[in-house]
C-alpha cells in the first residue's frame, strides 16, 4: 500500500492530515522541541491495540499538519515555524477468501508540540467542534474529481489527558466506503492525533481507539 492509498480517509480527503514533508531534523526553526519517536506507539503496542494488525510500513516525517476549519472542506494549516510536528504512519493490509472480502486498515498517529498551552487547546477545540456542530452528510469531490459523500457522526470520547475530542466519519463512494474514527488528546502543550480508518471492513471500534489513546497519553511530554 502506498501513501496515495490513504486518500479514502477523511483526514486526507477532507482535512488534509498529511501534507508536504521534509526530512526529520531539517530546517531547525526556533520553537518548541521536536517530538521524539519515544512519544509514539511502537509497532508492538499497535498490535496490542489491534491483534490482527500486520504492519507493512512505519514512516516518520516532520510535517506540515492541517486541521479542520469549521464544517467545510477547507483546512487550517499549522506551519512548523511555530511548532514541531512528527507523523508516524503505520499501514496494514488484509485479504479475505474472496475478492469481495478484500479489506484494508490503517492507523495513523501524529504528535504536535505547540508553543503555548492556549494554542494546543485551540487545536483540540477544532475537533470538538467538528463532532458537536458538523454532524451530517456532505457531497464533495475528491482530488481526482470523483463524487463522494462524507458522513460525519457525533463521537465525544471520555476525557483523556488534560483535554480530548474526536469524531467518526465515513467517506462513501458508489461502490466502496471507508469508515474512520479519530481521537485527539492534549497533555500540556503537546497534542497527539490518533486516526483509524477501515476500508470495506466495518468500523473502528470505540474500545480499540480508546485503548490506543490510553497507551499514548503517558508517552507525551
Amino acid at each position: 500500500m502506498t501513501l496515495k492509498g490513504l486518500g479514502t480517509s477523511l483526514l486526507v480527503l477532507l482535512l488534509g492530515c498529511v501534507g508536504a514533508t521534509v526530512p526529520v531534523g531539517a530546517g531547525a526553526d526556533a520553537g518548541p522541541p521536536e517530538p521524539t519517536r519515544g512519544e509514539f506507539l511502537t509497532i508492538a503496542e499497535w498490535q496490542t491495540v489491534d491483534p490482527g494488525l500486520d504492519p507493512q510500513r512505519s514512516i516518520f516525517v516532520r510535517d506540515i499538519f492541517n486541521s479542520p476549519r469549521g464544517c467545510t472542506s477547507e483546512a487550517k494549516r499549522w506551519h512548523k515555524s511555530r511548532r514541531q510536528i512528527l507523523t508516524s504512519i503505520n499501514l496494514a493490509w488484509g485479504t479475505g477468501a474472496t475478492e469481495a472480502d478484500d479489506f484494508s486498515r490503517w492507523m495513523n498517529q501524529t504528535v504536535v508540540h505547540f508553543g503555548t498551552v492556549a494554542e494546543a487547546k485551540s487545536f483540540v477545540r477544532t475537533y470538538q467542534h467538528l463532532s458537536r456542530s458538523c454532524v451530517g452528510n456532505r457531497k464533495i469531490k475528491n482530488s481526482d474529481g470523483v463524487p463522494v459523500v462524507v458522513k460525519i457522526r457525533r463521537w465525544i470520547p471520555p476525557k483523556m489527558g488534560a483535554q480530548s475530542g474526536g469524531f467518526a466519519e465515513c467517506v462513501c463512494y458508489r461502490d466502496s466506503s471507508s469508515w474512520g474514527r479519530t481521537l485527539v488528546v492534549r497533555v500540556r502543550r503537546t497534542v497527539t492525533v490518533l486516526a483509524f480508518s477501515y476500508a470495506n471492513s466495518g468500523k473502528p471500534k470505540r474500545s480499540v481507539v480508546l485503548r490506543a489513546g490510553e497507551m499514548a497519553v503517558p508517552k507525551l511530554r
